[in-house]
């Protein structure tokens, strides 16, 4: 499957966004110009770009009322509003039927982070149920709810492009809003999980997995992302680069991790090797990342030093590897 193409073209936005008056973006994948037109005086879905002043003026505080009801009773919304449009042949500005799906994304306290939302242009207001599920599965984990590999190896590709890209803005306010030009990918492996689908079945062992994308998502920010990208794989997108706060993220996902989980009336405990590569250090592109971070982590569950390990490094330390 060509992700970027079917990205590019499909008439829907994947966006994160802030809970706060003006629904401000955090990312937004896909293409917007099928929606709207996107004429260049008009509002961008851009990161850090106000959602609400994309919305029809007649409909955005509703879209406020049902978003904020919605998170205040812990519950995902569905919704149809207007966005503003815009007639490249008359240069009018008018209106284009959405509808939305969205839920949101709470750290350990219950406080909102974020939320994340999935908007469609139907022919009638929506996708039929059958186009939907389509849509939902190109960029989503069915089991955990997560982003899959193809959107999380698509926002690392956004994310390095963002970073290319802004070294070439000249305007004194677009260089303050440069992205940090380094990141980092922490890739986890999950150990001893195949007895947990031998003993209790694959449905208790979905459950497992479930619990556990849940208790690492508390711990995201909003510029961040927790993807499933196999059996019992994750990887995670974060904004950190220096090796001591990775390391201390990593040991605050780990112990997510390793809290007991309840499984057909008994508790399970689960570990995870754990392996980091950092933007640019240890690769220019999605691929070399990706491989970077796969490859420390099976350093990590080869070692009896450490379950966690950094790409490049001998011993796990990445001060180390540096230095030699």
């Amino acid at each position: 499957m060509d992700f970027k193409l079917l990205i590019d073209t499909i008439p829907a936005l994947l966006c994160r966004r802030l809970a706060d008056q003006n629904l401000t973006v955090k990312y937004c994948e896909g293409c917007i110009s099928p929606l709207l037109g996107e004429p260049n005086d008009m509002p961008r879905c851009t990161a850090n770009a106000s959602y609400a002043d994309l919305i029809h003026p007649n409909d955005v505080d509703q879209v406020r009322s049902k978003i904020n009801l919605a998170l205040k009773n812990g519950n995902s919304w569905e919704l149809s509003y207007r966005l503003k449009s815009f007639e490249a042949t008359t240069s009018a500005i008018g209106e284009q039927w959405v509808f939305e799906q969205g839920t949101g994304i709470v750290d350990n306290e219950g406080k909102i982070l974020y939320t994340e939302s999935l908007v469609t242009k139907p022919g009638a207001c929506r996708l039929d149920e059958k186009e939907h599920t389509i849509s939902y599965l190109a960029f989503y984990d069915p089991v955990t709810d997560l982003p899959n590999r193809n959107l999380i190896f698509h926002r690392i590709s956004s994310r390095i492009d963002d970073i290319l890209n802004a070294d070439e803005l000249e305007a004194d306010e677009l260089k303050a809003k440069k992205p940090p030009a380094e990141f980092g990918l922490i890739y986890i492996d999950l150990d001893r999980f195949k007895p947990v689908n031998d003993t209790y079945g694959h449905l208790q062992g979905d459950s497992v997995l479930k619990t556990i994308a849940q208790r690492c998502s508390r711990l995201l920010s909003s510029d961040e992302m927790l993807a499933r990208i196999g059996g019992d794989e994750f990887l995670l997108l974060c904004e950190l680069s220096e090796p001591k706060q990775l390391r201390y993220f990593a040991e605050a996902i780990l112990q997510q991790i390793q809290l007991a989980i309840p499984v057909g009336g008994q508790h399970v405990n689960l570990s995870a090797s754990v392996g980091i590569s950092t933007f640019p250090d240890n690769g220019k592109n999605v691929e070399e990342l990706v491989n970077a971070a796969d490859i420390a982590m099976y350093n990590a569950k080869r070692s009896q030093c450490s379950n966690i390990h950094f790409a490049g490094s001998q011993n796990g330390n990445t001060e180390l590897s540096r230095a030699s």
